[in-house]
């Protein structure tokens, strides 16, 4: 009998970055689908930039916020995990 591979809970948004928005539950990874960086703010309300970040590339990093101040990947999803 075939064993199974244990289920992620997790579920994901595509991201529309914004200065604004903020996210009711903090993300715990981001998927960036197009180079670039990306300005995250933390659940504690800290800001930081990743650069030099590639397409493909997952971001392990809990935020609330992915602003657009400084933000130039594309296509950006965040993941939330265990909801």
């Amino acid at each position: 009998m075939a064993s199974r591979l244990p289920i992620s809970a997790c579920t994901h948004a595509p991201v529309t970055p914004s200065d604004a928005t903020t996210y009711p539950t903090p993300f715990s990874a981001l998927f960036i689908g197009g180079a670039g960086s990306v300005t995250v703010t933390s659940p504690k309300g800290a800001d930081a930039t990743f650069a030099g970040l590639v397409a493909g590339q997952r971001l392990e990093v809990a935020g609330i916020k992915v602003k657009s101040t400084g933000t130039s990947a594309t296509s950006i999803v965040a993941i939330f995990d265990g909801q």
